[in-house]
């Protein structure tokens, strides 16, 4: 039986390194497993990629995890590196803690006590069909045709239909149909979130065109960051939170300045009439990036703007990349986010490793699969028929952004196979809880 302990207390604990920390992620790297110290508080370490739940596992299957997120200020992990491990319990917080050496079953059944008490996280809940479907994201096709410009530069009505039609011609079965990062007119508009009108003259119409060829329609957003030079600052510079960088690796322009909104009502009021306005074109499901910082800060903020989401339409799907049970309430799929399937990064085992979190950190959500063939469009046939490989089998809808026509004729046929097994026998849901 597990321990269930109260706080306020301060409890010392022998353990056998190294530890799985599902919530500690780096971008691009699989440091899950640490056999350093380190001192976190898991609730408001930065969520960077694939941040998970507040969880340890050592390597004797000794399991340890934080029950709620009500009080997050003060938890904390404490490992010396060698042999123990100390934790901070908070008044108000309660530690499961099992060292009977499963793990999993332990894993499982802390999970469904969680979820009993978060209705949003019922696994019985029904949801629209169009969440459990295949989806095309436009993202690591932009890059593969950028030539010596940016993926955004090349994104316009004629890509979306060229996509589509490529899509019909390779007979992939249908489903959501994503257009990612670049419908913008440049990063100035983080906040307005205004459409480039010069690569899509009318937005309306692109959106409607993916609808009558079938498709689900979805769009990328960065919904929780402001530009320093967008209207929305300019008119209400009160609402400009925490700075996020003056630059950053996505941004062309040095002198851009982003800011996270604040925390409150107002914030609330003004993004609603930005996702309805899509909402209303027949966006049907928003892929969300960029929620990086301080997790407690990212879910609260995140909080404001998935509620804006549901109080439009509660069927349309919100794509997040936190898998922390106790964020994943408030998003519909959660993604196993970004690898690079080249062989400079250890793809394979990041691929695993943000699965394995995703499918024990987000039980009974629906499990984003992105992308097969990985973030990277320089790669060969093997490789692209290689990664898909790692996700038979698995819980999660596919995600397809490199079309594989530009790969071989072996890629084409491997993921026309797969998808089309998917769509017969879909498995999108993580089953990681005790039923």
């Amino acid at each position: 039986m597990p321990n269930m302990i109260t706080g306020p207390t301060m409890q010392t604990f022998p353990v056998t390194g190294p530890l799985y920390c599902p919530y500690y992620n780096i971008w691009g790297r699989d440091v899950y497993v640490r056999d350093q110290a380190f001192r976190d508080n898991p609730f408001t370490i930065n969520a960077s990629s694939t941040s998970g739940s507040p969880a340890i596992v050592d390597a004797k299957g000794q399991f340890f995890h934080f029950m709620t997120d009500a009080v997050e200020q003060g938890c904390q992990f404490d490992f010396d590196g060698k042999d123990t491990l100390i934790v901070t319990i908070p008044d108000g917080q309660t530690l499961y803690h099992d060292d009977n050496g499963d793990a999993d079953t332990a894993w499982k059944h802390c999970n469904s006590v969680i979820m009993a008490a978060h209705p949003l996280l019922d696994p019985t809940r029904a949801r629209p069909a169009h969440w459990d479907m295949i989806e095309y994201c436009t993202w690591v096709e932009q890059k593969r045709v950028m030539g010596n410009g940016t993926p955004h530069e090349v994104l316009c009505d004629a890509f979306v239909d060229d996509y589509m039609q490529r899509v019909d011609a390779m007979g992939l079965p249908k489903g959501k149909f994503t257009i990612d990062h670049g419908w913008t007119p440049g990063h100035f508009t983080y906040g307005d979130w205004d459409v480039d009108t010069k690569r899509f003259p009318d937005f309306a119409k692109t959106i409607g065109r993916i609808a009558d060829n079938g498709f689900v329609p979805g769009l990328w957003m960065a919904p929780v960051w402001l530009h320093h030079l967008s209207r929305l600052v300019k008119n209400h510079p009160h609402l400009k939170g925490p700075m996020i960088s003056p630059s950053t690796p996505d941004s062309p322009n040095k002198e851009d300045d982003w800011y996270y909104w604040v925390d409150c009502q107002q914030t609330f009021d003004l993004i609603k009439p930005v996702f309805k306005r899509f909402i209303d074109m027949g966006v049907r499901k928003f892929k969300w990036d960029m929620i990086y910082a301080d997790k407690s800060f990212m879910k609260k903020l995140h909080i404001l703007f998935y509620n804006a989401v549901k109080d439009i339409d509660p069927q349309v799907e919100v794509e997040i990349h936190q898998p922390d049970i106790f964020f994943t309430q408030y998003g519909d799929a959660i993604r196993t986010n970004d690898v690079l399937c080249n062989e400079k990064m250890a793809w394979r085992d990041l691929t695993l490793a943000h699965f394995k979190v995703c499918h024990q950190s987000a039980p009974g959500k629906v499990i984003n699969l992105d992308h097969i063939a990985g973030n990277d469009p320089s790669i060969t046939p093997q490789r692209f028929c290689e990664h898909l490989d790692l996700y038979r089998g698995v819980a999660g809808y596919p995600v397809v952004s490199l079309l594989p026509d530009s790969v071989g004729s072996l890629a084409v046929e491997t993921l026309r196979d797969y998808l089309k097994d998917y769509e017969a026998n879909p498995m999108p849901v993580s089953t990681f809880y005790q039923q």
